[in-house]
């Protein structure tokens, strides 16, 4: 495990110095920096700049309720109406629990959309706000009445009443550059891509141990640099298909005329 005393929760970092060889936090000068705050990194400008995340042109309305408002539920699933699609998953929790939780994805314009602050968390901060839009259960029905006979109406339609249904606009995003100097993106900073490509997570794991496998192969603070370059090609490739994967998976979710009809 790693030294007593070597990790410091509650600690915020907004500056990493002038030397990206030399990254300082605080006064102090560190071997090397690994920069792995999220998709809204507050501190991924030390390696690439001020580019930012894209909005994916649609919103994932993401829905949670406990299984036992749902009495002989059976509709988990996957399911596309059109250019539409929503999923819904029987999720057991480590306290005995079980939510059917999911989501639906609505091609929606880029203004009537909130944009995450920098620092932000792309799983915690959705919205502020927890009203529907008139629209919203009237859409429903009209596209998923007839699906897994009408078990996604009754799960959003309980969801309203019993659980929550939030909106979440998808971001994307693929680091140009995950090292520079001493200093190295990871995870939701090097990439941030939908969930539907299934990967996001696995990516990052990725990520860890190309790093880990880097400096076991060059070992010593001599080395440093070598692990560092070692890491670099396969962590802007990793970035760069993850950001593929997600625009393959997302096309099927827009259309030109930016919303479609409700």
């Amino acid at each position: 495990g790693l030294p007593k005393g070597c990790v410091h929760f509650n600690r915020t970092i907004n500056d990493l110095g002038s030397d990206k060889m030399r990254p300082t936090i605080d006064g102090v000068v560190y071997d090397a920096v690994i920069i792995a705050d999220g998709g809204w990194s507050s501190l991924r400008r030390y390696v690439n700049g001020n580019k930012e995340p894209e909005y994916s042109g649609y919103v994932i309305w993401r829905a949670k309720v406990a299984l036992q408002h749902l009495s002989g539920f059976r509709g988990e699933g996957a399911y596309n109406s059109g250019k539409y699609f929503v999923i819904a998953l029987n999720v057991p929790t480590c306290d005995g629990e079980h939510f059917v939780m999911g989501g639906v994805a609505i091609e929606t314009p880029e203004n009537e959309v909130i944009r995450p602050v920098e620092g932000a968390s792309r799983h915690t901060e959705i919205t502020e706000s927890t009203t529907l839009p008139d629209w919203f259960m009237p859409f429903i029905h009209r596209h998923f009445a007839h699906h897994a006979d009408g078990e996604i109406v009754r799960w959003l339609e309980t969801c309203t009443t019993k659980g929550k249904i939030t909106p979440q606009p998808l971001f994307e995003f693929m680091a140009e550059d995950v090292v520079a100097g001493r200093i190295l993106l990871m995870g939701d900073a090097a990439h941030m891509a939908s969930p539907r490509t299934a990967a996001g997570a696995h990516t990052g794991i990725l990520d860890a141990v190309a790093l880990m496998e880097a400096f076991k192969e060059y070992r010593g603070l001599d080395n440093i640099d070598k692990a560092i370059k070692a890491y670099e090609s396969g962590g802007k490739l990793r970035a760069e298909q993850l950001y593929k994967r997600s625009k393959e998976v997302s096309k099927p979710l827009l259309s030109t005329d930016k919303r479609g009809e409700l």
